[in-house]
């Protein structure tokens, strides 16, 4: 028998847009919608660590996260494999066709994966990996290990439905969805956290509006209200919170910022020493010297050939715009106006992206959404935005009921 009061699942959706429920797309997500604790609008923080926000309660400029990969050469999982990065570096320059970089890639993966805190080199350059680590996934994460993290809250967490970036993820959705119905019964386990991914798939590839889209949230729909019947015939008195954890934004323009940051690394020799990182809508830079006045000069220079598509920001405004002030997250920064992305970046050489997340939260396409549903859950609906960190205090509510008999007796 299990010693504790309820079992809860986590539905995490990912980019799925809280205005995606509706009697036309989700029939059976808007039905459940009218039967449960409803929170139509979330907004999570600017950046791209939401599993921490909902997994710990904090936002980004309390948890210090922004961006999944920072730089970090003191905890970086690679600083002792240098010479190794130097030849996968060497290898990939002699083999220049994009074939043969992912098979390299695929390589280098299938050696470091198993190493603690490892991540997919994806198209970062081998020789930058030695100063990065993971930020929300590292070894020292919040979600493994502060004591406000669901994980420490919970008695067992059922850990092989959900994702992070140092392990791989388990099979597609519908698999891990099934992972959890066979465990249900497990005593060991009484948090399950699920990983539906389709959507943040689609909407990269096709666009967050595209008729594809909106055929695959009718498939959403159908799986998650199937598995939610499996699920309280298995456990009656589970409670499920489904949560769209982010939106999606149209892409309506690309710029190649990559290939300036050469030629202005060519063209001025007292800017020459500096490092990149570059993801989908953010832009970072780290100087070797002269931090402070390299950043600002750098800064000019871009402004004033992309003003129409972001604005940089120095270290020194950070906090002013949503950044945790950290020079693990650069000297200087380049944020992407909504619509906009970098393209290429070090996550995706494809310049056929459809739509993008990690924009500031200020428009209906970033929000998320949550239902809670159980036995006894009472109807509400709040239309929000409410900040996404309001999901932690949520799943505890129901983790824990000290009016509970059972509770009582721990």
């Amino acid at each position: 028998m299990k010693n504790y009061n309820k079992n809860v699942i986590l539905i995490l959706l990912d980019a799925f847009r809280g205005d995606y429920i509706n009697k036309n797309d989700t029939p059976n997500i808007f039905k459940l919608s009218k039967k449960s604790e409803y929170i139509s609008s979330l907004r999570p923080s600017f950046g791209f660590c939401e599993r921490t926000e909902i997994l710990t309660g904090k936002s980004s400029k309390e948890t210090g996260y922004f961006t999944a990969i920072a730089y970090d050469p003191i905890n970086s999982p690679y600083k002792d494999y240098k010479n190794s990065l130097i030849f996968f570096s060497a290898l990939e320059s002699i083999f220049r066709l994009q074939i043969f970089k992912k098979i390299i890639r695929r390589i280098f993966w299938e050696i470091f994966k198993n190493r603690e805190a490892t991540f997919y080199p994806f198209n970062i350059p081998f020789n930058d990996l030695s100063n990065l680590s993971l930020t929300e996934d590292g070894v020292n994460n919040l979600i493994e290990n502060s004591d406000d993290s669901i994980y420490k809250k919970a008695q067992g967490v059922f850990k092989d439905a959900t994702t992070d970036m140092s392990s791989p993820l388990k099979g597609d959705d519908k698999y891990r969805l099934n992972l959890v119905l066979d465990n249900l019964k497990n005593t060991n386990f009484q948090f399950y956290p699920i990983y539906v991914s389709r959507m943040d798939s689609i909407g990269h590839q096709y666009g967050p509006n595209s008729d594809i889209a909106r055929s695959s949230l009718k498939y959403i729909d159908k799986l998650i209200i199937d598995f939610i019947n499996a699920a309280q015939e298995i456990d009656e008195d589970c409670v499920l919170v489904l949560c769209g954890d982010h939106g999606m934004t149209d892409v309506t323009n690309k710029i190649n910022l990559e290939k300036s940051l050469i030629k202005i690394k060519k063209d001025n020799n007292s800017l020459a020493n500096f490092n990149y990182f570059l993801d989908s809508t953010i832009a970072r830079f780290w100087f070797n010297e002269n931090q402070e006045q390299n950043a600002k000069t750098l800064s000019k220079i871009i402004d004033n050939q992309f003003n129409k598509f972001g604005k940089s920001i120095l270290l020194e405004d950070f906090e002013n715009n949503d950044i945790p002030k950290s020079r693990k997250y650069g000297d200087l920064v380049f944020i992407c106006n909504p619509g906009t992305i970098i393209s290429p970046d070090f996550f995706n050489l494809k310049s056929d992206i459809r739509g993008m997340h990690g924009y500031k939260t200020f428009e209906e396409s970033t929000y998320g959404f949550c239902i809670t549903l159980s036995k006894n859950t009472a109807t509400s609906m709040q239309e929000g935005p409410l900040p996404l960190t309001h999901v932690h205090s949520i799943i505890s509510k129901h983790l824990y009921d000290v009016s509970d008999p059972i509770s009582n007796e721990r």
